[in-house]
């Protein structure tokens, strides 16, 4: 992937690409400041076991301690679908599977209402 940014917005450092995670992300190189690289599409899931229980994760950072379901931002690289099955595995137990539909929903650009 082509660099498109080179200045943290926070404090002016140099970025570049280091793996954070599981990905190669820029990294401010004085701050230590992730640039994510256009997290503007979000992504959720909602994933039901057999017996009809819905997997739940408390959050962290600014809603920390709140409950919701697998979501988060989809990198500037990936695809939706990708990314929700990557919020899924992340909010889960190692060794749990999915199966399943993906269905894409939409959002009505409200802070809290969302269709799918």
């Amino acid at each position: 992937m082509n660099q498109r940014f080179f200045y943290c917005p926070k404090c002016g450092g140099a970025l570049r690409y280091r793996y954070r995670g599981d990905r190669e992300r820029l990294n401010c190189s004085d701050c230590d400041y992730i640039m994510y690289e256009n997290p503007v599409v979000g992504v959720a899931v909602i994933v039901f076991s057999r017996d009809g229980r819905i997997l739940l994760g408390r959050r962290s950072g600014s809603y920390r301690g709140l409950w919701c379901i697998p979501c988060g931002y989809v990198e500037y690289d990936e695809d939706v679908y990708e990314a929700g099955l990557h919020g899924a595995f992340q909010f889960s137990q190692p060794g749990v599977a999915y199966r399943g539909d993906l269905v894409p929903g939409g959002s009505s650009g409200r802070r809290i209402e969302s269709v799918l």
